[in-house]
């Protein structure tokens, strides 16, 4: 599976190897890093199960600021109502 890296910004790059093409940007070649690290993006929090809802979701920001909520569903809880 291809990854986007954000070693620069400006000229994103494709990537089947994440991390080491990341260290090797930032390392190697000395490119400044403007958004997340090694392990790609830096959650704002942690995975929280909102069972109300039916989805597992946590936070992040794009390199923009933008806050991003990512989510999977884990399915609805079967509610019984009374007659």
């Amino acid at each position: 599976m291809l990854e986007k890296t954000y070693a620069h910004d400006p000229y994103p790059v494709l990537v089947s190897n994440f991390k080491e093409c990341f260290l090797f940007y930032r390392d190697i070649l000395g490119l400044p890093v403007t958004y997340g690290d090694e392990n790609g993006i830096l959650p704002l929090d942690q995975p929280q199960d909102r069972k109300d809802w039916g989805i597992r979701c946590f936070h992040t920001r794009d390199p923009a600021g933008i806050l991003i909520e990512v989510f999977m569903d884990i399915g609805m809880a079967l509610q019984t109502i009374a007659p």
